[in-house]
């Protein structure tokens, strides 16, 4: 069973938590952000849609849910699944870009899970991509200078990935 099926499972049918309970929207948002994956894996592209939007209210509750919701997002960038750790990191990058801005780095490069459909793969790696070129002041289209803006804050990227940034093929 895979980690998608058991965030299912112990998510099942949990009720909207109110605002300020960070530990209830953070299971709100592995429900939903499972279902997502689940629903993608199945080409189901409507119902992954619809779950994205709950992904986001979660995401954008726990960001204004003083130190608890800040806290639970930090820990949700050590997660094991790639997706969770790139949005947690995309939104601790609103207050603390030096802890995020290393876990989006890595997802440029980390192996997928093998299960994810490529436009899992994909996705992942876009959004963490246009994330740190977003924070970097670059232009969303070019990322050649994105592997010396890493570099210059002590971050190397595997040297396949920095040419293809660099578009070096």
């Amino acid at each position: 069973m895979d980690i998608i099926d058991n965030r299912l499972k112990n998510a099942a049918m949990t009720p909207k938590p109110s605002v300020g309970d960070a530990e209830g929207w953070t299971r709100r948002f592995l429900k939903y952000q499972a279902l997502q994956v689940a629903a993608q894996r199945r080409g189901d592209i409507p119902a992954a849609n619809r779950h994205v939007e709950k992904v986001t209210e979660a995401l954008d509750v726990l960001a204004k849910t003083g130190l608890d919701g800040r806290m639970a997002l930090e820990r949700l960038m050590n997660d094991t699944d790639p997706s969770t750790r790139g949005r947690a990191a995309r939104r601790v990058m609103e207050w603390d870009p030096d802890r995020a801005i290393p876990v989006l780095a890595r997802l440029l490069y980390e192996q997928s899970d093998p299960q994810s459909v490529s436009v899992e793969a994909v996705l992942i790696v876009r959004e963490a991509r246009y994330a740190l070129q977003k924070y970097f002041g670059l232009d969303l289209f070019d990322p050649t200078e994105l592997p010396d803006r890493l570099a210059a804050m002590g971050i190397t990227l595997p040297e396949k990935t920095s040419r293809g940034l660099r578009r070096e093929n």
